[in-house]
């Protein structure tokens, strides 16, 4: 087992990702391979959001917002900081957390 990484793969949680990096893409979704924990990559034209959850468990976390979904994303004017709402959570592993200005909350 690595590191720091409890039986169900989960982070302790001062290893758990406590800030992420928006990046917008052009595609829907970016391969698995492709992701990078910490980087909440944006597709504005499919109103999707996507990342590698930030509990360390590996799974990929997708949020669509479109508005009959009722989540909402705010985006800076200078597009570096980022907001997601309501909070988002993982019935399998079990992570429930906000993104408030780039900033993971746990709850």
């Amino acid at each position: 087992m690595a590191k720091g990484l409890r039986s169900r793969g989960h982070l302790k949680m001062s290893e758990k990702i406590h800030e992420i990096k928006p990046e917008f893409v052009k595609k829907f979704i970016p391969e698995k391979e492709d992701m990078k924990p910490g980087i909440l990559y944006i597709s504005v034209e499919f109103r999707v959001a996507i990342q590698l959850c930030p509990c360390g468990c590996d799974r990929q976390s997708v949020t669509s917002l479109a508005n009959d979904k009722g989540w909402g994303l705010t985006i800076s004017p200078d597009r570096k900081t980022v907001s997601l709402s309501p909070s988002i959570s993982d019935p399998v592993c079990k992570a429930h957390f906000f993104v408030k200005a780039n900033k993971i909350q746990w709850c």
